[in-house]
């Protein structure tokens, strides 16, 4: 009985699409149609660049390794970023795929065969490690400006020497605590609000009063969770070298809140900011905060200051 070549196709766990020489879909599998949120009916017989518009740098890019596949060669490509609209939202993915030719009747290429692999995950995951690690070494040139800082937050309260150190040491214990949960692998907690609380009680535990916190209880995997604290831990550590937790007259307002579509948006605003210690410069807090971090919670990050308020917004994008 002769193979149905089309079913086996279909049924392939490996997402795959079929191509012809004018770079218009031809078929592809339900494997492949689960990857890009598409019915069969969207993709036949259109051109592939018009199903998925591109930036014309990468439309270049990728026309160029298909041309290969249809003079013979059998080219891949590792990690190619590419957009994909999902629910009126541009999410942008990262792909390997691999390409063979596919001969007609005749002998001729007539077609090209994709097979593709979404790796956004494993992408994002070591771009988190990646950033962690940097982190680690912004984190060491703060380290001890934090703890001469803290030193200071307790000496205003403490009644005298000893318990000043009895809290001194506390907060210590407390912030190599958080240092160790920033670092790869380590646990996290499962809810937004936790992840907050747990820097704050080391940066603002003498500033409680004037920390305003507000919004629902918001569960986070553990990417999440991880990149969530690493901006908080940020934000925090600013707060305490020259911002509303350095300052006895400075407020801080954390809030959050998740729409229809399931993003996040976390908004922290405080009032009583130095505007003399270079909050605006810019560095690697400022790209962890604006770049790195946005990018692995496919959101955006975003810093204002005017006079004496810092106002920062991240949100939370969940594809798919």
């Amino acid at each position: 009985m002769p193979l149905n070549f089309e079913a086996i196709l279909m049924d392939a766990p490996v997402p795959m699409m079929v191509l012809d020489r004018q770079l218009h879909f031809v078929t592809a599998n339900d494997a492949y149609l689960t990857m890009v949120s598409k019915a069969k009916a969207d993709l036949i017989g259109r051109y592939v660049f018009d199903v998925f518009p591109e930036e014309p740098d990468r439309v270049e890019a990728m026309v160029e390794i298909f041309q290969k596949v249809f003079e013979g060669e059998r080219p891949v490509f590792k990690e190619i970023p590419f957009t994909i609209a999902r629910d009126g939202k541009l999410v942008e993915h990262w792909w390997t795929a691999s390409h063979a030719p596919v001969p007609g009747a005749d002998g001729s290429i007539k077609y090209l065969v994709q097979y593709s692999e979404n790796v956004t995950e494993q992408v994002h995951l070591r771009e988190l490690k990646d950033a962690m690690l940097g982190e680690m070494q912004h984190r060491i040139g703060n380290f001890f400006a934090v703890v001469g800082a803290i030193g200071r937050q307790v000496a205003r309260s403490a009644a005298d020497v000893p318990d000043f150190m009895d809290r001194f040491n506390s907060r210590l214990e407390s912030f190599f605590t958080i240092q160790k949960q920033l670092m790869p692998g380590s646990e996290q907690r499962d809810g937004l609000q936790s992840v907050i609380d747990e820097q704050l009680k080391v940066y603002a535990a003498s500033a409680h009063d004037r920390i305003v916190k507000f919004g629902p209880d918001v569960p986070l995997s553990p990417v999440e969770a991880q990149a969530v604290s690493m901006a908080v831990h940020e934000l925090s550590t600013n707060s305490l070298k020259y911002g509303a937790i350095r300052n006895p007259d400075g407020k801080l307002d954390i809030s959050w809140a998740v729409d229809s579509q399931d993003t996040v948006t976390l908004t922290w605003q405080e009032t009583g900011v130095s505007g003399s210690d270079g909050p605006e410069q810019t560095g690697y807090g400022t790209m962890l905060l604006t770049t790195i971090l946005p990018r692995q919670l496919h959101g955006v990050g975003t810093r204002h200051f005017d006079g004496d308020t810092f106002r920062y917004e991240l949100t939370i994008n969940r594809p798919d």
